[in-house]
């Protein structure tokens, strides 16, 4: 198996590493879910932007509507009107955001599943925490990586990130 276990940075690492405004796009239907995530991002920094989807068809929309792209996409698989593996088509089938790094975040692991979706360019999978600290650590390991990494896919080692 192929999951990597990170430790963690404090905010200022995490400061020094975001030198930049950062931007990162969460597409989510849990309500609750988004809440958290945008609670963590403010406590890691002030120079990332937050911009969240409450389904992968308003995803794509604000996608093709922004004239910035993200810098970094955090996507969940079970959405209604458009699942996250949708979304993660659309975004590597469109020359515009097919760079984009996708990371997938998802309650649970099919190793099936994460491999097939490795395959079809996500660059991280992300087990969703349950902990305030453990998310807080989880996206900054995964910021940190598409930051080094911005357009490579793990080839395996290491795609799979959890605490």
């Amino acid at each position: 198996m192929w999951t990597q276990r990170y430790i963690a940075l404090d905010k200022t690492e995490l400061s020094i590493m975001i030198k930049k405004k950062y931007s990162i796009y969460l597409a989510d239907d849990d309500d609750d879910d988004r809440d958290f995530f945008e609670e963590v991002v403010e406590q890691i920094s002030s120079r990332i932007t937050l911009r969240t989807f409450g389904n992968g068809i308003d995803l794509i929309n604000g996608l093709n509507t922004t004239t910035k792209v993200p810098d970094c996409i955090f996507l969940d698989l079970d959405m209604p009107l458009m699942d996250g593996e949708e979304c993660l088509h659309a975004i590597r089938n469109s020359r515009r955001l097919k760079k984009i790094p996708v990371v997938i975040y998802s309650t649970s692991i099919d190793i099936t599943n994460a491999e097939r979706l490795r395959d079809l360019g996500a660059n991280l999978y992300l087990k969703k925490p349950n902990t305030f600290n453990g998310l807080k650590i989880a996206i900054s390991n995964c910021l940190e990586h598409v930051k080094e990494n911005p357009i490579s896919r793990d080839n395996g080692t290491g795609f799979i990130v959890q605490l």
